[in-house]
């Protein structure tokens, strides 16, 4: 076999009376740096050459559609995650303010059993409206509830044997769209959206 027709890959040069593809500027010839030896041995050598041979063939980072992929795709997921998270905040508000106000019938009912059925001797001498400070305690003759952090509890009596509770949380919102409301006559509780 002659040796003269083999193309070499190391230095990308060839045979046949003609210069190499390096010296006729094809190809940029290879930077040669020193590399010391280091405490690692060969192998560490090896592998930084490696490194600096693929940074000098222009492998230099991310492209720039590379990257607005990337973001894209962060701003896709962020605008799924954060509605999401607000909404679990809001559920969490409403689960308090449900608790608290189911809480107080209990405290209500309890306390005119023990007041022979009456709600307004149970609620204070005169029947008026008791209001929890907000995350506080309230008592229904002798009977004590407690609301949450950030709720308000209002127990005020309707007719002559009945009651309303109502309950807000601060986060959430006080007025009357942001009100849960417990009826006595009517055994139901809700939001008025719902």
């Amino acid at each position: 076999m002659n040796n003269n027709h083999f193309i070499h890959i190391k230095d990308f040069s060839f045979s046949e009376k003609s210069a190499s593809l390096t010296d006729v500027g094809v190809f940029p010839k290879p930077m040669q740096y020193p590399i010391p030896p280091g405490p690692k041995g060969p192998l560490m050598n090896k592998l930084v050459a490696q490194t600096m041979a693929k940074k000098e063939n222009g492998e230099k980072g991310f492209t720039l559609i590379e990257l607005l992929v990337v973001v894209i795709i962060i701003g896709i997921l962020a605008a799924i995650a954060i509605p999401v998270f607000l909404n679990m905040r809001e559920g969490a508000w409403k689960s308090s303010v449900e608790t608290d106000v189911a809480n107080a019938v209990l405290v209500v009912e309890q306390a005119t059993q023990e007041s022979n059925g009456s709600i307004g001797t149970a609620l204070d001498k005169e029947g008026n409206v008791l209001t929890s400070p907000k995350g506080g305690s309230y008592t229904v003759a002798g009977k004590s509830g407690t609301a949450s952090e950030g709720n308000v509890i209002t127990i005020a009596p309707a007719g002559t044997n009945g009651y309303t509770i109502t309950g807000t949380n601060a986060d959430y919102g006080t007025d009357a769209a942001h009100t849960y409301t417990f009826t006595s006559s009517t055994g139901k509780s809700g939001w008025p959206t719902e």
